[in-house]
């Protein structure tokens, strides 16, 4: 991902885990350990040794200054498609109102991609290969994004409502400000 710049480019080439297996195979070749823990051995543990990782096939997702750079550009992108504010712009004018955010929502015709059979395959493959994970938690399922509201919004009719806020709207009600 780029976005052009006046004095410089915002450049991201990345792998989508924490060090690609390139940069593993290059420390374990001289001997050297990574600095911070970018995958887990065979029991489970993080560990910096990239033999291990490499052994294990456990790697981390993207994280720490990856993690930072691709905040930066999807942020850049965003403020770019949507002609609002980046981040480092939002309280520029009225502190702390978050006003002339940011937002892009992209919705793919899945018939322009394969189809909506391929969509579902790959999405079921992938949550079902996601869900074979070991958790970092015992007795916890592992999770990707959307999986806990979907669990939520099929397992449950119940509508969770803070007993503070709900207070607050019988209230209103009942002294008339509300309509």
């Amino acid at each position: 991902m780029a976005v052009p710049g006046g004095h410089a480019p915002l450049v991201l080439d990345m792998a989508m885990s924490q060090f690609s297996y390139g940069r593993l195979g290059v420390l374990k070749e001289r001997g050297e350990q990574l600095p911070v823990d970018g995958g887990f051995d065979d029991s489970g543990q993080l560990t910096r040794d990239p033999e291990v990782i490499q052994a294990t096939r456990r790697i981390l997702p993207t994280g720490y200054w990856k993690g930072s750079g691709l905040a930066i550009l999807l942020d850049a992108m965003a403020a770019l498609l949507s002609q609002g504010r980046a981040t480092h712009a939002i309280d520029g004018v009225e502190r702390g109102s978050g006003g002339g955010s940011s937002q892009v929502f992209m919705v793919f015709d899945p018939d322009q991609l394969g189809g909506i059979d391929a969509c579902r395959a790959m999405v079921d493959d992938m949550t079902a290969h996601l869900s074979q994970a070991t958790p970092d938690e015992s007795g916890r399922a592992v999770r990707w994004p959307g999986a806990a509201t979907f669990h939520r919004r099929h397992n449950t009719t119940d509508v969770v409502v803070n007993p503070d806020i709900w207070m607050e709207v019988q209230r209103l009600a009942s002294d008339g400000t509300l309509p």
